[in-house]
């Protein structure tokens, strides 16, 4: 397998150890989501692979116009601790980096976007939001209050904000028990509903792009478009290799290319890219990690910032 372009990626996933009520919408396999544990190292110096056909680890003018990024990032769950990898597109493997320690309690991570200021963001079981830093990995958690219009578990993503706003990014979080789409005002916590999904995805994940878009993936719909103002759903392109139910989803955009992330039962982690220029799969494997892994979400990070 040969991935036609690589990028600071970042994915989220969590072992899968007991079975969980159905309260939060989620199937049994995302609510077997590990806990949290201790919080250390840093994500690293990325390096640059070149994606148009020069020697491996230079850089000419056209890599640096796409901007593309060496290496992928996978946060997964391993022995009851969320834990951030490195992921090579080109070797196929998963290098760990450090735990991540955010969610208390009875609570688990189930969502993961990343903001273009060099964070992370995660959100957990019972609706809190928390902030990761690259350096350390420590976490915040923000004073975003959970239950707002019915909005307690979520999906969350940050895309460009088109809008002459002053902040250049736009957090988005959907709420898997009832399809509706919100936007959360990073300076008063308040979340205002856009409104309802006009087509049903089950358990849907969410992830912005640079130019503003919002996309989303379930486990048994292709990928779509979500219009931000209206929350009407626009079909894209199906999937099929990393189609199936159970082990969690991660989805991520960087320049023109969807990144799917899907955990299995067998000690692997499903991938693929979609190039949305060529609708069409233009990548896609399998990746070892623990049995039993269940994705939380994923996210790109430039490590320039």
């Amino acid at each position: 397998m040969h991935a036609r372009s690589a990028f600071a990626l970042l994915v989220a996933s969590a072992v899968l150890t007991a079975a969980c009520g159905a309260r939060t919408g989620l199937d049994a396999s995302d609510q077997d989501a590990a806990k949290n544990d201790a919080a250390v190292d840093a994500l690293g110096d990325a390096v640059i692979i070149d994606a148009h056909g020069d020697t491996p680890g230079t850089v000419d003018a056209a890599d640096a116009g796409a901007g593309v990024l060496a290496d992928l990032y996978v946060a997964a769950s391993l022995f009851d601790t969320p834990t951030l990898f490195r992921f090579d597109p080109v070797k196929v493997t998963l290098t760990p980096i450090g735990p991540l320690h955010c969610a208390t309690g009875s609570a688990w991570l189930l969502s993961m976007t990343t903001d273009r200021h060099g964070s992370m963001w995660f959100a957990d079981s019972v609706g809190y939001l928390y902030r990761v830093e690259r350096a350390g990995l420590t976490c915040n958690q923000e004073a975003y209050r959970p239950g707002q219009s019915g909005f307690d578990s979520v999906q969350i993503a940050w895309a460009a904000d088109p809008t002459p706003s002053g902040n250049p990014m736009a957090l988005f979080a959907i709420t898997p028990s009832t399809n509706q789409l919100a936007k959360i005002d990073v300076a008063s916590w308040g979340l205002t509903v856009v409104g309802a999904l006009d087509q049903s995805l089950e358990l849907p994940r969410l992830a912005g792009s640079d130019d503003g878009r919002l996309f989303g993936m379930a486990f048994t719909s292709p990928l779509v478009e979500i219009d931000r103002r209206t929350a009407h759903v626009t079909t894209i392109g199906d999937i099929p290799a990393v189609s199936g139910s159970g082990g969690g989803m991660g989805l991520v955009v960087r320049g023109d290319d969807v990144f799917v992330f899907r955990g299995t039962t067998a000690g692997l982690v499903r991938f693929a890219q979609y190039s949305l220029s060529g609708h069409d799969v233009v990548s896609s494997g399998d990746v070892s990690i623990a049995t039993g892994n269940v994705i939380i979400g994923a996210g790109v990070l430039d490590p320039g910032l």
